[in-house]
């Protein structure tokens, strides 16, 4: 199934359709900031994984167009037999990230909880608890227990859902007893108790521990708005830092400027990863321009009727 899509605001110019910066919520920038947590091993076996996501050919093969050095190295530990290394060579060509960033982005382009990266609750010793964990074993920060701990099922954002139900990056739970529902959209639907209310869980990394930076997890709090520049600078939102920001480009004919509505789903986030690993200046022109001057002319149809 493919990831649900997110939407973010986007501020660019009509006439060039650059874009400019973007205004996004924590489900956008967390999922921006994990590509920091991610080893480069992760990074491109991620592109090589998921390529027929992305328009063209990405880092398929050896002497890609892409990044063919890294490329070379990373196809040619694939194809020395494992006898020579020491070490497994999953370590080099598909290392384990942190439990944090494989739950953002590796975990939203997959849209799944895998069979290596199952949710685990704590039961509390047969009652409720807001401790969850990737690891089954993981000590509880509350009950101080690692046992009793409860698979969850995971229910996914359907299909062309409203902003309202749109998917984060974090993981949201039933609060009904010890259910084991959980979901990525903050107001989801549960299977076996509809109507209650639905909170953010507090995501234990590895054994135990802390909530894994609060209790939604992630990397940025809630309610805190960031604009991210066209070469993925990010900041806090501010009426003085879009100003400064408009100057710093240069941008001087203020009429010539649109917002739009972009959605953002699996094949963005891919793209994202690549352009990122790849270009210097105009990652977010280069992922979004073509949907900015799509959202323009179907204002322009609408203004004209």
């Amino acid at each position: 199934m493919a990831a649900s899509r997110m939407v973010i605001n986007a501020l660019g110019s009509a006439s060039t359709g650059r874009i400019l910066y973007i205004e996004a919520d924590k489900t956008f920038v967390d999922l921006l900031l994990s590509l920091l947590a991610l080893p480069v091993g992760s990074m491109l076996n991620l592109l090589r994984k998921y390529s027929s996501d992305i328009e063209g050919k990405i880092a398929s093969e050896p002497d890609s167009a892409f990044f063919p050095s890294i490329m070379n190295l990373y196809f040619s530990v694939t194809t020395i037999d494992e006898v020579s290394f020491q070490a497994p060579k999953s370590d080099l060509v598909e290392p384990q990230p942190s439990v944090a960033a494989k739950q953002m982005l590796i975990g939203y382009v997959a849209d799944v909880v895998g069979s290596n990266d199952r949710l685990y609750r704590c039961s509390g010793g047969g009652g409720p608890c807001v401790y969850f964990s990737s690891q089954s074993d993981f000590l509880c920060s509350y009950h101080g227990i690692s046992t009793d701990h409860l698979v969850c099922k995971v229910v996914r954002a359907k299909s062309g859902s409203g902003k309202a139900n749109a998917a984060s990056s974090s993981w949201h739970y039933c609060s009904k007893g010890i259910c084991c529902h959980v979901s990525r959209v903050p107001q989801f639907r549960c299977p076996s108790h509809r109507g209650s209310q639905k909170n953010p869980c507090s995501v234990v990394q590895g054994g135990g521990g802390g909530g894994g930076g609060g209790g939604g997890g992630g990397y940025v709090k809630e309610n805190v708005s960031f604009m991210v520049t066209d070469d993925l600078h990010v900041f806090k939102s501010s009426t003085v830092r879009s100003i400064q920001t408009l100057n710093d480009m240069k941008v001087t004919n203020i009429a010539d400027l649109a917002g739009v509505s972009i959605t953002v789903g699996k094949k963005e986030l891919l793209r994202l990863v690549l352009l990122s690993l790849t270009r210097r200046k105009g990652v977010l022109s280069a992922l979004f321009s073509k949907q900015f001057a799509q959202q323009l002319k179907q204002r322009e149809t609408v203004d004209n009727k």
